[in-house]
């Protein structure tokens, strides 16, 4: 009789043990779950700026999916969402820098000079990788009409800058990854051009400014790279750097839908 209640006093001191156990597992996995949430939206301020927008145009509710865009109502500007499939938009694909001649109605815009190096980067196309530049996703994304819209192109400094994202774990990219998933920890090309000679860089991350030579196309250059320098926004730090055209780097296109 003793031994037996000895038993059943052991079985009761485990399941109690295991149910504590049990409970301290759930604990721990939960608070887990929620640090590895931050950048969801969870303001009634980033839900309004911030809209998902689908493959053909249409606007996706904030806690649904897929989307393909995303728009800043902030702004009036309309975000590419890399993919993680190795397709034209893989968000590891890498582009050298290049800018083809601008065509209007047509025709060649002769002031608009080509600049940069063509396919000096990584695309992914099925299994197959190709080299490609910045004029590649451009023309691609332009084609297909990504999210409804056809004139997409190359951010400016200030505009890539505005998808910054200090409230980022460390270590991760500085992006509100819950809207834009699948951004490089690497510099992201801009469309702004500087003359090598007067850059000495700048790592203000105040207002990513650099000094007064900085432009847009509008530098006369040769296409070799040696003359100039492309800024590039690095989304791992939130740094400012200069690079040459045929390095390459990683890029997330913009459309102005005002």
């Amino acid at each position: 009789m003793i031994s037996l209640v000895r038993i059943a006093g052991r079985k009761n001191s485990l399941q109690n043990f295991l149910t504590s156990s049990c409970l301290v597992l759930v604990s721990l996995l939960s608070i887990n779950a929620l640090a590895e949430k931050p950048e969801e939206i969870n303001s009634v301020d980033e839900a309004e700026r911030w809209q998902k927008i689908s493959q053909d145009g249409m606007p996706v509710h904030h806690k649904m999916g897929p989307w393909a865009c995303v728009l800043d109502k902030k702004t009036g500007l309309l975000w590419e969402v890399k993919s993680w499939q190795e397709q034209r938009q893989y968000y590891k694909a890498t582009y050298s820098w290049f800018a083809k001649p601008q065509i209007v109605n047509g025709k060649t815009v002769e002031d608009f000079p080509v600049m940069g190096k063509q396919n000096s980067g990584s695309c992914h196309v099925g299994r197959n990788i190709y080299p490609c530049d910045t004029s590649n996703l451009i023309e691609h994304v332009r084609q297909t009409n990504l999210c409804g819209v056809a004139k997409w192109r190359i951010p400016t400094l200030q505009e890539l800058s505005s998808l910054l994202y200090e409230k980022a774990h460390p270590g991760q990219a500085k992006v509100n990854k819950y809207l834009f998933p699948r951004t490089a920890r690497t510099p992201y090309w801009t469309s702004e051009i500087i003359q090598h000679k007067n850059y000495a860089g700048s790592n203000d991350n105040n207002n990513n400014s650099p000094d007064q030579s900085s432009s847009q196309f509008d530098i006369n250059a040769d296409g070799a790279g040696e003359e100039f320098r492309v800024l590039t926004l690095n989304f791992y730090n939130g740094e400012v750097q200069a690079l040459p055209s045929d390095l390459v780097a990683t890029l997330r296109l913009v459309a102005t839908t005002e």
